[in-house]
Parts: structure tokens; C-alpha cells; sequence
């Protein structure tokens, strides 16, 4: 068991849990993961604080397998704190240890969140929706 976090990309409205699919101009295709990472805490800090500043839920629970679509303007804030590793500790009974104290092969985790950013721009730019979702 732990944090298991994913990045999914298709064409159409956004979906979620609540949407009504017979309400839909469009039908969505069938998302595709792009991106995965695992107990990847505070990367999942990031995401928990923009899905908490939407909602105004402010309880963890509520954000476990809820996709949380990303604008292009969300990811490029993303960016700049991966970059200057300012992403937000964030603590969990599943998340693990601090994702920043990683040694070894972990190290290159920063390349695969500015990549993960760089193709989400992308695919956003080609009129396909992202969004982010994790499970524990």
C-alpha cells in the first residue's frame, strides 16, 4: 500500500465522479496515463494544495481518486517549484518519507517532473485535457 499517483491526458469535456454523461456536448475518449510516479509526497503536496484552494476542502480524504484537471498556467507553477525545489512537504500515512531526502536513482526525479510538465503543456497546447489523480 501507499501513494500511487498518476497523469492522464484525452480529448473532450472534463469528467469526474459527479458529471453527468448524458449532459455532455462531447463524448471524452478514454484517458491515457503519460505520467506516474510513487510516494512522490511532495509532489502530491502541490497537487493537494491547488485541489484544497478549489474545492475548500481542507481533509486529505476527500481528494483520494478524484482526478484534478490542470491548466497550463497550474503546470508552469508546478515547473517553477520543482525547479527551485520548493514544493511543499507534505506528510501522509502511505505517502513515505520525504520525497527531497531520495538518494541514489531517485536523484533523477526532478527530470521526470519538469518532463512530466513539458509533455503536459504539450498536450494541452494540441486541445487534450490533463489531469492528475492519485490513489492510497
Amino acid at each position: 500500500m501507499g501513494l500511487d499517483m498518476f497523469a492522464f491526458r484525452h480529448k473532450g469535456e472534463e469528467i469526474d465522479q459527479n458529471t453527468d454523461r448524458n449532459k455532455l456536448t462531447s463524448t471524452p475518449r478514454e484517458p491515457i496515463m503519460f505520467s506516474d510516479w510513487r510516494k512522490h509526497n511532495r509532489l502530491q503536496g502541490y497537487f493537494q494544495e491547488l485541489f484544497d484552494k478549489r474545492s475548500g476542502y481542507h481533509f486529505m480524504g476527500n481528494f483520494n481518486c478524484i482526478p484534478l484537471y490542470l491548466s497550463k498556467e497550474e503546470i508552469e507553477m508546478l515547473q517553477k517549484q520543482i525547479e527551485t525545489r520548493t514544493l511543499p512537504e507534505t506528510k501522509g500515512f502511505f505517502f513515505g518519507q520525504d520525497s527531497y531526502t531520495w538518494e541514489g536513482e531517485q536523484q533523477d526525479m526532478k527530470a521526470y517532473d519538469l518532463k512530466f510538465c513539458k509533455e503536459a503543456k504539450e498536450w494541452i497546447d494540441k486541445g487534450y485535457k490533463v489531469f492528475y489523480e492519485c490513489w492510497w
